[in-house]
């Protein structure tokens, strides 16, 4: 996927925003674990048939915890907010 990326962004403007091809360690998995985690209890917000903390329950209190289309709103956002992150950072490298 890198490939493709530097490719794409070596044909125009994005020409400093690179991907590195070789991915760290430590960084993949701390990723790996964030992403992993919010995406459950996202996903625990939204369905009902979520039950991460089983194990400890059948209540998980975070179903529902905020109205489905504020939740929408907020990642995208949070979306917008990162991809303009990117580019500040790779404008001053």
């Amino acid at each position: 996927m890198s490939r493709w990326w530097n490719k794409l962004a070596a044909r125009g403007v994005l020409e400093k925003v690179h991907i590195s091809i070789k991915i760290k360690t430590l960084p993949a998995i701390i990723a790996l674990v964030i992403v992993g985690l919010s995406h459950v209890l996202l996903d625990g917000i939204i369905h009902s048939d979520i039950e991460p903390l089983r194990a400890f329950g059948y209540d998980y209190p975070f179903y529902r915890l905020i109205n489905i289309s504020h939740l929408h709103y907020i990642l995208t956002f949070c979306g917008f907010v990162g991809i303009a992150l990117m580019f500040i950072r790779f404008r001053w490298k």
